[in-house]
């Protein structure tokens, strides 16, 4: 009976053993039977954290069988140090270019357009009076339509009495400009697109006994064009002296060449 307890009691001594061995690790200790953990392995290396895998299509492995001399017996120097990329040249973005203005002495070709015959004639005479240091270019204005008309004569009394003679001629297609400017009280006969229509309506007229009557050429909405080409200073110059001789023209670029 005695040996029978005795062997009971070793047997739960052992039993609280190995369940205390077996705890140790959960415990944070290390058991004296079992080898060291992974993490406790990893953490017990210098520096754990700058491990890295070696990439076979980056760094080669080394050759069999050689060895990596320690860094202590390599000469000064010959440890290999990683290059730092060069640093990128600065970019400025949203940067504005600078416009580019014509010098003063620079030759440039400035167009006037939509000018009456009149405008564009004064302003080609004041370039060419500046001494030929400006090149001229004209442009008439293109007829949108002919007008059939006796000129107005007389004023409002002119234009009654060569009413009443057209009407005693039998003709009743006509009117009096009644606008201001200085076709008022003219006596309007046809207005025709085509120049051939009118100077048709106006051979017509005159075979009936109609005398005064002549054909005017409307301008167009475009009107006529002025192109100066020279310094760019000189021009503005022209320009600025014209005044009003050219208020409300407008202005663009056109070819010096």
């Amino acid at each position: 009976m005695t040996t029978l307890r005795v062997t009971f009691y070793l047997l739960v001594v052992c039993n609280l053993a190995c369940g205390v061995v077996i705890a140790m690790p959960w415990l944070g200790m290390q058991s004296p039977f079992l080898g060291a953990t992974e993490p406790e392995r990893v953490a017990s290396q210098v520096f754990p954290e700058k491990l890295r895998i070696l990439n076979s299509s980056t760094e080669p492995p080394s050759a069999p069988g050689a060895e990596m001399p320690p860094l202590a017996n390599l000469p000064a120097g010959s440890v290999p140090v990683a290059e730092s990329a060069p640093e990128a040249a600065p970019v400025v973005v949203g940067a504005a270019a600078s416009p580019v203005v014509a010098e003063s002495g620079a030759t440039v070709c400035v167009a006037f357009k939509s000018m009456t015959d009149t405008q564009a004639q004064a302003l080609a005479q004041r370039a060419r009076g500046t001494g030929n240091t400006l090149t001229v270019r004209e442009e008439a204005a293109a007829p949108s339509s002919y007008w059939v008309n006796i000129p107005p004569q007389g004023g409002k009394a002119g234009a009654d009495r060569r009413a009443a003679e057209l009407k005693n001629l039998g003709l009743d297609d006509f009117f009096i400009v009644q606008d201001a400017g200085d076709n008022r009280f003219a006596i309007s006969l046809g207005l025709f697109r085509a120049e051939g229509l009118a100077q048709r309506q106006l051979e017509t007229l005159q075979k009936r006994g109609v005398k005064g009557a002549t054909v005017t050429a409307r301008e167009s909405a475009n009107g006529a064009r002025v192109e100066l080409i020279g310094a760019s200073a000189q021009i503005e110059r022209v320009a600025r002296d014209a005044g009003s001789e050219i208020q409300g023209v407008q202005r663009d670029t056109c070819k010096a060449g």
